[in-house]
């Protein structure tokens, strides 16, 4: 013979599920504004340390040339081109691969002196 039991509960109610539904709710509302805001800081950390890296690079740069990076313009395979300032900063800014592949593609034009004789130019600067 089967017996039941009036007192015990199998299944959680559906005011109950309500309620724990309601609680999560009220959690992500309160936790999503801080997880934007460190977001939000995280980003603006980021940002100052790629312009610091960047002022860093300038330095090395003027250091090494005794001269700030300059826009400089050649002709490579027929076209004409234009090298800026932050692209002669990549070899300061650990991006030698890059830097490397530029000079090999991008050799500045030689041009005819006063006297006719022509010279050759490095590569970034004249």
């Amino acid at each position: 013979m089967s017996t039941c039991h009036r007192g015990s509960r199998a299944a959680f109610t559906l005011v109950e599920m309500i309620v724990v539904m309601a609680v999560l709710a009220l959690l992500v509302a309160l936790f999503l504004p801080a997880i934007q805001q460190s977001r939000e800081a995280a980003r603006g950390v980021t940002c100052r340390n790629h312009i610091r890296q960047l002022i860093l690079a300038t330095h090395a740069f003027e250091a090494s040339y005794r001269h700030y990076p300059r826009a400089f313009c050649g002709n490579a395979y027929g076209k004409e081109w234009c090298l800026s300032p932050a692209g002669q900063l990549l070899d300061f800014l650990d991006e030698s691969a890059i830097a490397g592949m530029l000079s090999s593609i991008l050799r500045p034009a030689a041009p005819i002196c006063s006297t006719g004789c022509r010279t050759r130019h490095s590569f970034p600067n004249d």
